[in-house]
């Protein structure tokens, strides 16, 4: 069911519309998708090898369930099935800065609005099957690129008139204008600015890179209180600058000084330090550049943290770089990893006949609560995809089909119901708005009152995915994202 017809039925995006008789259907109440979890089954550290995960099989036609290891999955899937992997990649998202009055902040990147957009690989894109290229409009630039050979073609999205725009979250008070700095002993060096606060907590930022010339020579203006003005010079080539600013600064306030010179081109470049005398947070270089994505991502491999999981009451530490991150992750984008990939293993994936690949990059929202006593009234988080046409033709088939996670199940049933190879995902699966095409699910286990648990639902009913939980939770499964997984044929 595509098109058209998928919405004159009744399935839209966001679920079923009901009537009056089913209003008390019970698969609607958020407070019936609960269960009970002891904390020491929440697993804080991954399996080694990965697929020495336990795996929980339960066969929907006969009801039986049996309990073996992940390395073991080949002997329970029915032959000649096809794999769907999400392929995406965990980026490191988490940054520890500071704004300019000193106030420490932690910002969690959530995506880049219109990166994607110009690329073929990320937002905002409707193409559908068949289409070979697309003109993409955001904000009044037009940019356009190709489905089917992946070349990325260049646009104005990223000129300095139009900055790449990000859409994260920050802990700390900010408000539009507020610059933020996020430390680092590297070149160059990360700022942001804050540009819109978004009515769903989330705050639109553009990020600039911070490059100080050893070569050059900073004049400037300190200013002390009001009145008193004092002239200096800061050398960068000196090592101990950034260290020890207060010899070069003796006053005992915020100093601020910014200074605007031509290049050869004619452009405005400028100068800036900010000094603040709480710690030792003397920045000093030159605004060069706005960042796009991919200039970002240079700069976040090596400051930015791996977002793990809240749940993981921990700090991330070198193994997650590894272990939070699937073995065949290729594409740049995540800030969560789709978690039953985490237990593939090469050997694993060398004994499937049939492995296929798609993109959905997740997002912070895959951690945002449902609050809403009637789950259909929670707005779901929507999410990039991008179907490969090879991928794409398995789905259009008749071949059985086994999704390798719940975002898989959303990508595929998405592009399943709309025709559309990528765009937004916003689709809502639950007991009342079941998958039309997965045939089988390889899932970890979820949070209680959870979308990821609801989508579970879908496949095998409400009442007895609680009971497959509380089967789990009797035989020491370990949960959520580091946790085991579950196999449903």
């Amino acid at each position: 069911m595509k098109g058209t017809e998928f919405f004159k039925n009744g399935g839209g995006i966001k679920g079923k519309e009901i009537g009056k008789r089913e209003q008390s259907n019970p698969d609607l109440f958020l407070s019936n998708y609960n269960y009970y979890l002891p904390p020491e089954l929440i697993a804080k550290y991954p399996v080694e090898p990965r697929d020495s995960a336990r795996l929980l099989v339960y066969n929907r036609k006969n009801g039986e369930v049996k309990h073996t290891t992940f390395k073991n999955l080949l002997q329970f899937v029915p032959p000649e099935v096809h794999f769907i992997f999400n392929n995406t990649k965990v980026i490191k998202a988490r940054l520890w800065g500071q704004k300019e009055s000193g106030g420490k902040v932690e910002l969690l990147l959530n995506r880049p609005v219109a990166h994607f957009l110009e690329t073929g690989n990320g937002t905002g894109s409707t193409m559908e099957k068949g289409t070979k290229r697309e003109t993409l409009e955001v904000d009044g630039i037009k940019g356009v690129h190709s489905q089917l050979t992946g070349k990325k073609v260049r646009s104005r999205l990223h000129s300095a008139e139009k900055p790449t725009q990000f859409e994260v979250y920050i802990r700390g008070r900010v408000k539009v204008g507020t610059k933020l700095y996020f430390p680092s002993l590297k070149k160059p060096y990360l700022g942001a600015e804050v540009v819109e606060l978004l009515s769903d907590g989330t705050r639109i930022v553009h990020f600039f890179k911070i490059s100080d010339n050893p070569n050059l020579q900073i004049k400037g203006i300190a200013q002390k209180g009001i009145a008193q003005k004092e002239s200096f010079t800061i050398d960068p080539s000196n090592s101990d600058f950034l260290n020890n600013s207060n010899q070069f600064l003796q006053n005992r306030e915020s100093l601020k000084g910014r200074e605007y010179q031509k290049n050869g081109k004619g452009s405005e470049l400028q100068n800036f330090f900010s000094h603040s005398p709480n710690g030792n947070s003397l920045k000093i270089g030159r605004l060069n550049s706005y960042l796009d994505f991919e200039g970002l991502l240079g700069i976040l491999d090596q400051i930015g943290e791996v977002p793990i999981p809240p749940y993981l009451n921990r700090k991330p530490d070198k193994s997650d770089e590894v272990h939070y991150q699937a073995i065949f992750a290729s594409q740049a984008g995540a800030v969560a990893a789709p978690t039953a990939s985490l237990h593939f293993t090469s050997r694993l994936m060398k004994q499937i006949q049939n492995s296929h690949f798609l993109t959905l990059h997740v997002g912070a929202g895959t951690f945002k609560p449902v609050e809403s006593p009637n789950i259909l009234n929670h707005q779901i988080h929507s999410e990039y995809y991008q179907i490969p046409l090879e991928t794409a033709k398995i789905i259009d088939s008749k071949k059985p089909i086994v999704a390798v996670g719940t975002t898989s199940v959303r990508a595929i049933e998405y592009y399943y119901r709309t025709g559309k190879l990528t765009g937004e995902c916003n689709l809502f699966l639950h007991p009342l708005n079941p998958p039309q095409r997965v045939d089988h699910l390889i899932t970890n286990f979820h949070l209680p009152k959870s979308t990821l648990l609801m989508l579970v639902s879908a496949f095998v009913g409400r009442e007895r995915c609680l009971e497959l939980y509380r089967e789990a939770v009797k035989e020491g499964y370990r949960f959520y994202s580091y946790g085991d997984g579950m196999l449903i044929i």
